[in-house]
């Protein structure tokens, strides 16, 4: 999987705490830690650095506000049906999910729901 380079912009920096805003997601709609690389486009790893308070880019900040910012629109009434919520294909096919992932996936194809059934209701491990 190739990963697409962070664009260069003269934005301002995204007023957001790394470490609270993956915890949050972690928690409500439930992503796993590999499933928020996913959508960051970093690896697993990279996630628990930041969480042990390593430095997080401004692009990645920009990637956990617009993440955040999807997740807390997300319908349900617990942290269970709002992830089924985010994976479950839309209209389109894509899921939330899937469409949030592409916007930092370059040459990979991703359309519907990228994991198992067992995953989808289990949650990833």
């Amino acid at each position: 999987m190739t990963h697409a380079e962070p664009p260069e912009t003269t934005e301002p920096k995204p007023d957001i705490d790394a470490l609270a805003t993956l915890q949050t997601m972690h928690e409500d709609p439930g992503l796993t830690w590999r499933q928020l690389g996913r959508l960051c486009g970093v690896s697993e790893r990279a996630i628990h650095h930041w969480r042990a308070g390593g430095r997080v880019s401004e692009f990645h900040l920009g990637r956990l506000a617009r993440i955040a910012a999807e997740t807390q629109t997300l319908p349900g009434d617990t942290p269970d049906e709002r992830y089924r919520a985010m994976v479950a294909p839309g209209e389109a096919g894509q899921s939330i999910y899937d469409t949030l992932r592409a916007e930092v996936t370059v040459g990979e194809r991703v359309i519907g729901a990228p994991y198992s059934a067992k995953d989808l209701l289990l949650g990833e491990s």
